[in-house]
């Protein structure tokens, strides 16, 4: 049974994120005005520097989300039968996804909280004092 008020967010079957922008990194986000990250499908021969999205086990090793692959793991796949990787394509100036979630992490965590380190992205924030945390929307948006 889905949760009151997320039904909105959630896809019945697999197949991939749901709204996430595909266009490339040379277009604007629509709501933000802003460019985004290209993210999607990349077959092989375009999969060089290409960061996973999820993990895989190829061929007896496991790639980690967040793998960022190269020419010997694009062999690997290949003869292992994988034709195509879903990940993304991140520019120069996109900011790695440990370093935003920490990023974001800190901005939330008032008086009370510590900010764990960062991992596939996501930072935990522990409480370090009993009480109930509260975000303001405007952070949470910045």
């Amino acid at each position: 049974m889905p949760c009151a008020g997320r039904a909105g967010n959630r896809r019945s079957g697999r197949g991939g994120d749901c709204g996430v922008d595909r266009r490339g990194v040379d277009c604007l986000h629509p709501r933000a005005g802003r460019r985004v990250v290209k993210f999607g499908r990349f077959g092989l021969a375009d999969a060089d520097g290409i960061v996973l999205a999820h993990g895989m086990r190829v061929g007896g090793q496991v790639f980690r989300k967040g793998r960022v692959l190269g020419a010997a793991d694009l062999a690997l796949l290949e003869r292992e039968g994988i034709g195509a990787v879903t990940g993304a394509r991140i520019e120069a100036t996109d900011v790695a996804e440990d370093a935003a979630a920490q990023a974001a992490a800190r901005a939330l965590a008032g008086p009370g909280a510590r900010v764990g380190g960062p991992f596939t992205g996501r930072c935990n924030v522990f409480a370090s004092v009993g009480g109930l945390f509260l975000a303001r929307a405007p952070d949470v948006d910045r």
